[in-house]
């Protein structure tokens, strides 16, 4: 079964944190697939925006427009053997996005960049979550695993952080470098 590599980078400030998560995948099926991204709708977490690339195609980056049309491109470029991108709200969960990516041939490389904001609403106390609910992939009804995780924290602040608290809800994961730029741990 194939799996998603995952790299997250976030920057933290006292206002706001904005994280891009990278995905990459590659088809090892012998046939084409259509690869069914689900998002989750997060009240705390503003999803900004996606960038996508299938094989040596170029880079896509999400676009609104009317729901009908894209629908017409989507099976148009299928039609016409090419893949493409369409993205639909989950009929089954109003708190999912679906990005449907069809036609993704055999050993092709998919790259997915999707970005974040999540806004710090304390003034006390600053909570940031390095990324819990990643972008999912499936094809069919099986999910892809999210494997070999990586992910960095650049926060800056003006004022000087007295405590922090690192939770690590998974015991794969372990901080493997952590540095202050000056004595303040601003």
């Amino acid at each position: 079964m194939s799996e998603v590599n995952v790299e997250i980078d976030s920057k933290v400030n006292e206002i706001f944190a904005k994280s891009k998560v990278t995905q990459k995948f590659i088809n090892k099926n012998k046939e084409p697939i259509e690869l069914k991204i689900y998002l989750d709708k997060n009240p705390k977490l503003v999803f900004l925006s996606f960038n996508a690339k299938i094989g040596d195609s170029i880079m896509v980056k999400s676009k609104i427009m009317k729901k009908e049309k894209a629908e017409i491109k989507y099976v148009d470029s299928i039609s016409e053997g090419n893949a493409a991108i369409f993205v639909t709200e989950d009929p089954d969960n109003e708190n999912k996005i679906i990005i449907n990516m069809g036609n993704i041939p055999p050993n092709e490389e998919v790259l997915f960049i999707s970005e974040y904001l999540y806004i710090i609403k304390s003034s006390f106390l600053y909570e940031f979550e390095l990324f819990q609910n990643l972008p999912i992939f499936r094809w069919k009804n099986s999910d892809f695993k999210n494997t070999k995780l990586k992910g960095s924290a650049h926060i800056k602040t003006k004022n000087k952080i007295n405590n922090i608290n690192k939770i690590i809800g998974n015991e794969k994961l372990k901080i493997i470098e952590e540095k202050y730029i000056n004595e303040e741990k601003k």
